[in-house]
């Protein structure tokens, strides 16, 4: 457990957009979301993969710890910010609420 400061530098960032919501979740490219897999349970994939998902298949579904979102807009950008790592035992995963 713990949390690693970068300083700030140029990121390949991914913002996607949830069917239903006008906010935006907005990662580094090679942050690890949960998807739906193909047999309909939860699987890593990367924000870049995601996007690249979006633009092939059309439907991507995020896991938002009880149910999948549907991805409506996925956007990569590149832009200079300092990102902080937050780090779990045995790269556990994080859920994380989208305040208005």
């Amino acid at each position: 457990l713990g949390a690693v400061k970068f300083p700030q530098r140029e990121h390949d960032m991914v913002s996607l957009g949830m069917v239903g919501t006008a906010l935006r979740l907005v990662v580094t490219a090679d942050h690890n979301l949960l998807i739906k897999g193909a047999c309909g349970k939860p699987q890593r994939c990367s924000a870049s993969d995601i996007v690249k998902r979006k633009a092939e298949e059309g439907i991507v579904e995020i896991f938002d710890g009880a149910d999948f979102c549907q991805v409506g807009v996925a956007e990569t950008f590149v832009k200079s910010v300092q990102v902080v790592e937050v780090q779990f035992e045995e790269d556990a995963v994080a859920l994380i609420w989208l305040l208005p």
